[in-house]
C-alpha cells in the first residue's frame, strides 16, 4: 500500500507455484481512490496458469536381503531385489556394486548374478538376483548393495537437475558356517598303569572316542605299538556326539617298564590320533632276595 503521484507508476510481481495439476485461475484485487467520485473503489486483475507434473525420475528399491546359514565355499539359492521407477521421467541405472569388508561383485561373499536393469520408463521395474557364497572366516557377514542412478530421491542427487546422480543402498547379510566334518575327541591322551605285580590280573583302562563334529566319524583302524593289547566297540560309524570305547590291557609279565602307543585311524583331521601308554611290572621278593635283586616290588 502506498501513494502514487500524478504520472507515477509501480510494479507488482506475481509468481506461480501450483500444488495441483491442471488450469488454475485467480485474481488480484487492488483497492484505490481512482474513481469519478473520488471515493474508494477496486480494480481486479485476472490470473491464469497451467500446472503440469514435474518430470523427474524417482527410485524405489526393495528391502534388504537376509541369507540363512551357508557352508563356507558353497553358493546359496539366489534372492531377488525389485527396483521400480515411481517417477515421471526415465530412470537411468548407472551402475551397481556391493560394498563391504568381505565382499565384491566378482567372487566375494555376495554376488550379483543377474542384472537386467538399465533405463526404466515411469512405473516400470526390474529384478536383481543376488547369491551368498561365504568365505573364511566363519560368522556373520554384512554388506551393502549400492545402486547409482539419476533418481531425484537418491542420496547425493541435486534437486531439479535431471543430469545429476546419486546412490541408493540396501543391506545384505548372511551367516558362514564351517564345512561339515567329523572331529575326534579322546577322553585321555596318556594312560599309565603304574607298578603292578608280574602275573597278576590288571584292570583295563578305557579310552573313549567321541565325534564332536557334524559328519559321521568312521574309525578305520585301531592298533597298538608295544606289549599292550586292546578291545573296542568301534565297529560302526559314529554320528555327531556318539562315542565308542577302546579298553587297554597291560600284560604284567616279566619285570621292567613297558611303553607303547595306541593309534586310532579315522576319516577326521588329523587322520591319526594317539594315546601314550606305560606301565611297570615287578616281582614280589623275600627280604633275602631283595638284597640281590633290584626289580622286586618289595614286601
Amino acid at each position: 500500500a502506498g501513494s502514487l503521484a500524478i504520472g507515477a507508476s509501480c510494479v507488482l510481481g506475481v509468481s506461480f507455484a501450483p500444488t495441483i495439476t491442471g488450469t488454475i485461475t485467480a485474481g488480484i484485487v487492488i483497492s484505490h481512490n481512482a474513481t469519478l467520485s473520488g471515493n474508494e473503489g477496486t480494480s481486479r486483475i485476472g490470473l491464469t496458469g497451467n500446472a503440469t507434473v514435474r518430470l523427474e525420475a524417482l527410485i524405489r528399491v526393495g528391502g534388504g536381503l537376509t541369507f540363512s546359514e551357508q557352508v563356507v565355499g558353497s553358493a546359496s539359492v539366489t534372492q531377488s531385489i525389485a527396483i521400480t521407477n515411481i517417477g515421471t521421467a526415465n530412470l537411468n541405472i548407472g551402475g551397481m556394486t556391493i560394498s563391504g569388508s568381505n565382499t565384491n561383485t566378482s567372487g566375494g561373499d555376495f554376488t550379483i548374478n543377474n542384472n537386467n536393469c538399465g533405463t526404466l520408463p515411469p512405473n516400470v521395474g526390474c529384478t536383481l538376483s543376488i547369491s551368498f557364497t561365504p568365505s573364511e572366516p566363519i560368522g556373520f557377514k554384512v554388506a551393502n548393495l549400492i545402486v547409482t542412478s539419476n533418481a531425484a530421491n537418491a542420496t547425493g542427487a541435486t534437486p531439479n537437475n535431471a543430469n545429476s546422480s546419486g546412490t541408493t543402498s540396501v543391506g545384505l547379510s548372511g551367516i558362514a558356517i564351517p564345512v561339515p566334518a567329523p572331529v575326534v575327541k579322546l577322553s585321555v591322551t596318556t594312560i599309565g598303569f603304574g607298578n603292578v605285580i608280574s602275573g597278576s590280573a590288571v584292570p583295563s583302562q578305557p579310552v573313549t572316542i567321541t565325534n564332536i563334529g557334524n559328519r559321521p566319524l568312521n574309525v578305520s583302524g585301531i592298533s597298538i605299538i608295544g606289549q599292550f593289547t586292546q578291545t573296542n566297540t568301534c565297529t560302526t560309524a559314529l554320528n555327531a556326539n556318539q562315542f565308542c570305547v577302546v579298553n587297554i590291557f597291560f600284560p604284567a609279565s616279566g619285570v621292567g617298564t613297558q611303553i607303547g602307543t595306541l593309534a586310532i585311524n579315522s576319516n577326521a583331521t588329523p587322520a591319526t590320533n594317539t594315546v601314550s601308554l606305560s606301565g611297570s611290572s615287578c616281582q614280589l621278593l623275600s627280604f633275602r632276595q631283595s638284597r640281590f635283586f633290584v626289580s622286586g616290588c618289595g614286601n
